[in-house]
């Protein structure tokens, strides 16, 4: 075996390269090459692993979200709507994700394409957390700032700097031409499962909220019950 890719990590080899060589292996030869590490390397290679697959993901998430605004953008008249909605099919991406990404975009695409060194601080859901509506602006500036410091943002740090700025409430506007999501919501909706029922009714009253929002807003109830477990709030 002529080059472990062990070593490759540790010396900051590509992740590319990394793999190419690793896929070339036995199982035999794999098992080897991890026979060659040393305990105390084990932290860098786990180390080097966390940062690239995050940096991946940040990188997928900027360009799935610019190349969907820049789409939506030539298809806005009404008449082209449906070829939006191919494409995302084309992509096997749903619309709550196309939303997600989309929104990444909007908040931070000029940032991260001038500052690269941001992509290796945040994680993917990190910056979709940071780019909801109801992120206030002073989070995500400090979001920034802390990576410009070198300081990881990670899903709960984001989620801890929501906390610390407070949650701003979702304005119920109606979706925008070129949208990935051109369908809006009755005024409420309904959900009856065999644990609880589920009844959606506007923040504000006789609106008629967008289905993306709604589902943002579901999502981060989601999150917020699996986070307290057991313990969490319920009204």
């Amino acid at each position: 075996m002529a080059i472990n890719p062990y070593a490759m990590i540790l010396s900051g080899g590509s992740h590319s390269e990394i793999l190419d060589r690793w896929a070339e292996l036995s199982a035999a030869d794999q098992q080897q090459a991890a026979a060659e590490v040393r305990d105390e390397q084990i932290p860098d290679i786990a180390t080097y692993i966390v940062d690239t697959c995050q940096l991946v993901g940040v990188q997928k998430t900027l360009i799935f979200g610019g190349m969907l605004h820049l789409f939506a953008t030539v298809v806005q008249p009404a008449d082209r709507q449906e070829l939006f909605e191919n494409l995302l099919e084309d992509l096997d991406l749903s619309r709550t994700q196309a939303f997600r990404c989309r929104a990444v975009w909007e908040r931070f695409g000029l940032k991260f394409s001038r500052e690269t060194s941001l992509h290796r601080h945040f994680c993917a859901e990190s910056l979709k957390i940071l780019a909801e509506e109801r992120t206030p602006d002073d989070a995500r500036e400090e979001a920034i700032m802390l990576a410009q410091n070198n300081e990881r943002i990670t899903i709960k740090r984001a989620k801890a700097l929501q906390k610390k700025y407070g949650l701003q409430p979702v304005a119920n506007v109606s979706p925008s031409a070129g949208a990935s999501t051109p369908r809006a919501a009755s005024s409420r909706w309904s959900f009856a499962g065999a644990f609880v029922r589920i009844q959606l009714i506007p923040a504000k009253a006789n609106s008629v909220p967008d289905v993306s929002k709604m589902i943002a807003d579901l999502e981060a109830a989601i999150a917020e019950l699996k986070a307290g477990g057991p313990n969490a709030r319920v009204a």
